[in-house]
């Protein structure tokens, strides 16, 4: 069957899955989708995973509560070796794959590189992505350049810097107040918000050590 075909096909019937209340699409249900070119999305591969591992498994479990508030002119940039992403406004996206729904769509399980402060982009691959109540199991490769404001949910033990950054970190120790201050976390898991409009950045979660000059938390 022509690829387009079958995956219109696919979204058609998670439309209607969506609208009788059938819950989850999953890999039981679907087993693979073809890609323009004949290539099944599951034998994908992006090259981060035996990397993202190695580094994953050298940084240490976080273990300090931290609300962290933010702005930095600085570009900032990370690598998540699993992470559920949303980007506020968006409906449909028609990159690598098209995908298209009545309200926002979070890309599961997401895999890569990202960019924020210059030329914001996300680019990696996801394990899936859900919307209008519908789970897809489905990998893809994925590539954003968003305008809007981009929600992270489980990032898991990724490094962190910041450079000339305003705002506040609070801890159990109490609060630093940042001044054009460079603030650099080791590892840090949780949530992280990120509003290209004015450079911000909110994080929630647990770091294992943070440092900004002659502060630090660990």
């Amino acid at each position: 069957m022509d690829p387009k075909i079958l995956t219109a096909v696919f979204f058609s019937l998670a439309a209607v899955a969506t609208g009788m209340d059938m819950g989850t699409v999953t890999p039981q249900n679907v087993t693979e989708v073809e890609l323009d070119g004949g290539e099944g999305i599951s034998g994908l591969s992006t090259g981060f995973g035996i990397l993202d591992q190695l580094l994953a498994s050298q940084r240490p479990e976080p273990d300090n509560q931290v609300e962290i508030k933010l702005e930095t002119p600085d570009k900032v940039s990370f690598r998540t070796k699993s992470a559920d992403i949303t980007v506020e406004g968006l409906e449909e996206y028609n990159s690598t794959r098209k995908i298209t729904s009545d309200s926002e769509i979070t890309f599961l399980d997401v895999r890569g590189e990202h960019s924020f402060g210059i030329n914001d982009s996300i680019d990696g691959r996801a394990g899936g992505f859900s919307s209008s109540g519908v789970e897809a199991a489905l990998k893809f490769p994925l590539s954003i350049k968003p305008v809007e404001t981009v929600n992270y949910v489980n990032v898991e033990r990724i490094k962190l810097s910041f450079a000339n950054s305003t705002g506040e970190v609070v801890s159990d120790g109490g609060t630093i107040n940042l001044n054009q201050s460079d603030v650099s976390i080791n590892s840090f898991t949780g949530n992280i918000s990120y509003d290209p409009g004015d450079d911000g950045y909110e994080l929630e979660g647990l770091v294992n050590s943070l440092n900004s000059g002659d502060v630090s938390i660990s």
